[in-house]
């Protein structure tokens, strides 16, 4: 639990620090797991008025969620949605496309 708030709180610190106002509309919280990503970006993503242009997620596993609710929604990642997560994990660059992530060099 303290990884995902510490993770949301850097989230919100950087858009503040650029001047940018959060859509709290636009955040979905869930687990790192495949499962919930993909939930939680089919719940953003099938809002066409409103969809979002880019989608961070927790964790890689989250993104390849993400990345397949995409492919459902027949989007197209870079093109039509960016995708950036985190934990850099080894399957990340397997993905199609390879999924852009925050690699933390952990001790």
């Amino acid at each position: 639990m303290f990884c995902s708030r510490a993770r949301l709180s850097g989230y919100m610190s950087a858009l503040e620090e650029k001047g940018i106002l959060h859509d709290s509309t636009l955040i979905r919280e869930g687990d790192f797991r495949t499962q919930s990503g993909y939930e939680q970006a089919m719940s953003l993503l099938r809002d066409v008025e409103n969809r979002p242009t880019a989608i961070f997620g927790g964790s890689g596993l989250q993104c390849m969620g993400v990345y397949e609710a995409a492919r459902q929604l027949g989007l197209r990642i870079p093109e039509d949605l960016s995708v950036v997560g985190f934990d850099d994990i080894q399957t990340s660059e397997f993905m199609g496309p390879p999924l852009t992530t925050v690699h933390q060099p952990l001790q």
